[in-house]
């Protein structure tokens, strides 16, 4: 059961940062957010995606962080 809350939840937020990622694109491009916020919120969006796509591949590894230990 905890398993497949942890699955849901990471998807969950990989779609939110997919959503947020193309929200900061949109408003680095539209002009109304300046370029370097727009590359940080990005930059951050990408890594939550990354970091619990692999969580979501695997739910039984209990430590979320170890793809950013590792790298």
């Amino acid at each position: 059961m905890l398993d497949r809350f942890v699955s849901y939840f990471s998807l969950a937020v990989i779609v939110t940062s997919v959503i947020l990622f193309g929200c900061y694109a949109w408003s680095t491009a539209s002009g109304s957010m300046s370029e370097g916020d727009g590359l940080f919120a990005m930059s951050a969006c990408m890594l939550a995606g990354m970091i619990f796509t692999y969580r979501f591949a695997d739910p039984k590894d209990v430590e979320a962080l170890s793809v950013v230990k590792s790298a």
